[in-house]
């Protein structure tokens, strides 16, 4: 469980070689990527804690059990440990705090370096192992193992190029009309400026930061292939699917192809709608890339703002919504620090657990906006699922079922506020921008959809055939999915995408995320009605979070709604008058 940090768009900001190394070794990180999806048989144990045997376990079975309690206390102490350090770094990143994390590292690593361990594991016998939930478990140990003492070089070597890159990109020094300037500068030329001339340097200055490593790009996406191929794998993208998520390209490919064609008329909609604001802008009839990043008017959440009378009115409002569904925030073992401050992670907003179901913490940088709802709403989610996992089960599996399953109930409570219409009551909104806010949500949902599978199909491709034209790769599948026309001469945009370099085959997990988050919610609708308006929603949803990860995620998923994972629920959102 070490740093299964929780947020909307993942970022890192303990920096070094070995960062990815030690969460690999354990399985168990915060890193998105790092999660195996288990498939554990379903008759397996009751959906909720079934304290009795299931079966008499053989002796391997049983000398394994033996093996796991031990190694189990050894890495929830360190864990905890390394857990608590990093929190402090995030509060406070000094340089002592800094080597505090990484003594605490250093010491968790020999856990996994005990040669003795090792050969005792090893001597039980794999395929004497009938039971599926510790054969999942005896072979993720026995990797973890085989990592730490045998790592990979290739391994090594590919988080060395990641690292070389992402330093490359980040020490690129912006240029406009001659003159140094900075990123910041020139997004905001790109929000806020009418003049098409400056709008045109400005965007053409941005994306050379893409042409600058993009050369490194396509090597590392060899390298990374190379490695997939030696796990039997045609490529990385493929490999990272299943190897992170448990999850197949061709299966996520058909899902998403169906929504995208479902989500298509609303996304077309949309783009005409602000091609013709844009148009009228600009007073052209043909939009060029730099005119799309301009701030138009549209988001009834700016309207919000002038609500929120002080820092504190998002917090008590998010407290307050998820009392109404049966938690009471202040009395759960939730560390919540929200604001900004000197020497503090900058990040919008993250949460983990320091030791799940006992101590969970929260991240934020809170800046008194409307915004800040859907941020402490978002990691509160994360929170309760966390404490909602049973300390009965073994500690292998005190985890969410998958990374998609956390980050969906994070997204279902991120938009209850405004799917259940809360605001009227708690901050004195009119009902008419109660619902210019639901109907926005449904809108910015297809171009979500759109935008999510534009990626997957670029990423899913470079990796295919990384020496095809990836910049007309990526300008053809811009125009089928973002309806955007191409600039002339064509760049490489595609590498200012930086999760194809620090979260590889990542995005499908946001997207998988709201399918599964809408499908939870609806489930529950129907048998609680409006989740803010019943104190039993708490006890509900614990169903779906004790269990961790006994269960798969696509078993979880139909064990608590009744149905595998499906599109409908999405779909009837998008649908819907």
């Amino acid at each position: 469980m070490i740093l299964k940090i929780n947020c909307p768009i993942p970022q890192y900001h303990i920096t070094n070689n070995n960062y990815s190394k030690k969460q690999k070794a354990a399985n168990r990180s915060n890193e998105p990527m790092a999660y195996s999806g288990r498939k554990i048989l379903s008759n397996q144990i009751s959906f909720g804690i079934n304290k009795k045997n299931i079966k008499n376990y053989n002796k391997e079975e049983a000398d394994f059990l033996q093996f796991r309690q031990e190694l189990s206390r050894k890495l929830h102490k360190k864990e905890t440990e390394i857990n608590k350090a990093a929190w402090d770094f995030y509060l406070n990143g000094s340089k002592e705090n800094l080597e505090k994390y990484n003594r605490a590292l250093k010491q968790y690593d020999t856990i996994y370096q005990d040669k003795s361990e090792y050969k005792r594991l090893k001597s039980i016998q794999k395929k004497e192992i009938k039971n599926p939930l510790l054969k999942e478990q005896f072979a993720e140990l026995i990797n973890n193992f085989n990592q730490e003492l045998w790592f990979d070089k290739t391994e090594e070597n590919l988080s060395k190029m990641t690292n070389q890159i992402s330093s490359k990109y980040n020490s690129y020094h912006f240029e406009l009309d001659g003159q140094k300037t900075t990123k910041q500068a020139l997004q905001k030329i790109l929000e806020m400026s009418t003049n098409e001339q400056e709008r045109q340097k400005a965007y053409n200055a941005l994306v050379k930061q893409g042409d600058f490593i993009a050369d490194d790009m396509i090597k590392l996406v060899k390298r990374r292939n190379e490695l997939a191929r030696k796990e039997g794998f045609n490529n990385y993208f493929e490999y990272k699917l299943y190897s992170s998520f448990g999850v197949k390209a061709k299966q996520v490919e058909e899902l998403f192809d169906e929504l995208s064609e479902i989500a298509e008329k609303t996304a077309l909609q949309n783009r005409k709608a602000t091609d013709a604001e844009l148009k009228k802008i600009f007073k052209t009839e043909h939009l060029e890339p730099w005119h799309y990043q301009y701030k138009i008017s549209g988001n009834p959440l700016n309207k919000l703002d002038k609500y929120i009378k002080d820092k504190n009115t998002p917090v008590e409002i998010a407290k307050s919504i998820y009392k109404d569904m049966g938690w009471d925030i202040d009395k759960l073992p939730i560390t919540m620090d929200l604001f900004p401050r000197e020497n503090k992670n900058a990040h919008a907003g993250f949460s983990f657990g320091v030791d799940t179901n006992r101590d969970v913490r929260i991240l934020a940088n809170l800046n008194k906006s409307a915004f800040d709802i859907e941020t402490l709403c978002h990691e509160l989610g994360h929170a309760v699922y966390e404490l909602g996992i049973s300390d009965k089960i073994p500690y292998l599996c005190r985890q969410p079922a998958s990374k998609a399953m956390t980050e969906a109930v994070a997204k279902m409570m991120q938009h209850i506020y405004i799917k259940e219409s809360v605001l009227p009551q708690k901050l004195g909104i009119s009902e008419k921008l109660a619902q210019e806010l639901k109907e926005y949500d449904k809108k910015s949902a297809a171009n979500y959809v759109q935008n999510i599978v534009f990626y997957f199909k670029f990423e899913k491709a470079m990796y295919e055939n990384p020496d095809r034209n990836l910049k007309k790769l990526w300008y053809k599948l811009n125009k089928k999915y973002m309806k955007k026309n191409p600039p002339e001469p064509l760049n490489n945009d595609w590498c200012n995408v930086m999760h194809f370099l620090s979260h590889p085959a990542y995005y499908q997990n946001y997207l998988r995320a709201e399918i599964i988050g809408l499908q939870l919610y609806d489930s529950m609708v129907k048998e609680l009605g409006p989740l803010t308006k019943n104190k039993n929603t708490a006890a509900y949803i614990k169903k779906l979070f004790q269990t961790g990860s006994l269960y798969s995620e696509n078993e979880t998923i139909k064990r608590f709604t009744g149905k595998p994972l499906n599109i409908e629920a999405y779909k009837k959102f998008l649908q819907e008058k």
